[in-house]
Parts: structure tokens; sequence; C-alpha cells
């Protein structure tokens, strides 16, 4: 019961996560000592993947650690929506008993009439198998590097494509009764990255190994910002 609560959560948090940067950080960078030194922070980290692969692939393993994250919330949610569908349906409490408390139990039998329309209300908790190993493949693809650094930058360059994801989001949340929110879970997360990767500038390696080449602005920019830290 609790995955299932936190995978509730966090569907929240992460639709509120956009909006609260917009409206609650960047408005309060110049008047919050704590929001400006956070705006700061990231606006440091954003400047830097500008021209650092070792900063990008930060990036993309913090983001990467997110969706890992989801994806655990979402199977745990899964099983156990599943296990207490099946019991509950089947009027079998024992079971059930294990993984929700009594008061959780009695509160539920207040609210339906059978075990049937209990078992309905877990159905948009219980992921489809396919669903679930379809976006643990697409993670596993983000780990190599040149393809999340492609799609990434891709999403972020283009406009339309973006649009085009955001607005399937939009849909596949509501698939299948809300069976395929995990999907739309990943997808927009992705997005949420790709929203705040920025264009490379000078050409680098991916280990980080040789030097980037700099324009002459940049080149004044980084070392006036190393003079002032030191």
């Amino acid at each position: 019961m609790f995955a299932i609560t936190l995978k509730v959560i966090l569907a929240f948090v992460l639709t509120a996560i956009p909006f609260a940067f917009h409206l609650w950080v960047k408005p309060r960078k110049a008047s919050s000592n704590k929001w400006g030194s956070l705006y700061t922070v990231l606006s440091a980290i954003y400047e830097r993947m500008k021209h650092s692969d070792n900063a990008r692939k930060f990036f993309i393993h913090v983001f990467l650690i997110i969706l890992l994250f989801i994806q655990y919330v979402d199977f745990e949610a899964a099983n156990a929506a599943n296990l207490l569908g099946n019991e509950l349906a089947q009027g079998r409490v024992t079971m059930a008993g294990q993984i929700v408390n009594v008061a959780d139990l009695s509160l539920l039998d207040n609210m339906f009439d059978s075990g049937e329309e209990i078992a309905d209300y877990f159905y948009p908790f219980q992921t489809p198998i396919f669903l679930s190993v379809g976006c643990l493949m697409v993670v596993s693809l983000m780990f190599y590097y040149r393809i999340s650094d492609k799609v990434l930058s891709f999403l972020h360059g283009n406009n339309m494509a973006f649009s085009l994801v955001a607005q399937t989001v939009i849909f596949v949340m509501a698939g299948h009764c809300g069976q395929y929110l995990c999907a739309a879970e990943t997808v927009f997360i992705i997005l949420m990255a790709a929203a705040v990767y920025p264009d490379k500038t000078g050409e680098g390696v991916p280990g980080g190994r040789k030097g980037i080449e700099y324009s002459k602005k940049e080149e004044l920019f980084w070392k006036n910002a190393e003079r002032k830290a030191a």
C-alpha cells in the first residue's frame, strides 16, 4: 500500500516541478538568499554543460537515477495492486492483510460494497508487464551517453518534435484507465531533461580528456569567473 501511495505522490510532484521552478524559485532568486543560491548553482551547472562532456554526463546520470526510481516504485505498486486486487476480489483477506493493515482494509470495506469493486479500485495501478519491460528498455538505452545526448539534444532543438511528444504524454496518461502512467512519467522526465539540456558549444570528447576550444568572449567569461572565485 505504501508503494501505491508513493506512486500517486510522485505523479503530483513530477507535474508540479516545472511550475514550482518558474513560479516560485525564479521570482525569488533576488529577494531570498536560499532560492538565490539554488538558482546560482543550477545556472553554474547549466553553463558548464555547454562546454563539458563530464558535466553533461553527470546531468544524464542524475536523470537516469530518477528514471530508475520511478520504475522501481511503479514495479512495487503494480505488484501490490495485482495481489490486493486478486485477493480482495475473491474475498480472501489473509494475504491482503499482509500488505495493508486492518484499518486500511476497514476503510476499503466502507468505501466499496464488494471485493470486485475494491479490485477495480486498484486496476489503474496494475501496469501491464509489456509496458514495464518497454520502459526499462528505454531507460537501458539512455545509459549510453551518445544515445541519450542525441535524444535530449534533438528534443531540445526541435520544438515541433518536443510538442508532439508532450501531446502524446497527455493521451498516454489516460490510456487504459491509467495503467500507462509509468510510460507517461518516463517520457515526461525525458522531456523535462531535454527542456534544460543546453546545446553544446565547442568540440569535445565524450571522455572529457581533450581541451575544448572557446571563443574569445567565452574564454574571457571563464577567466573572470576564475578570478572572482580566487
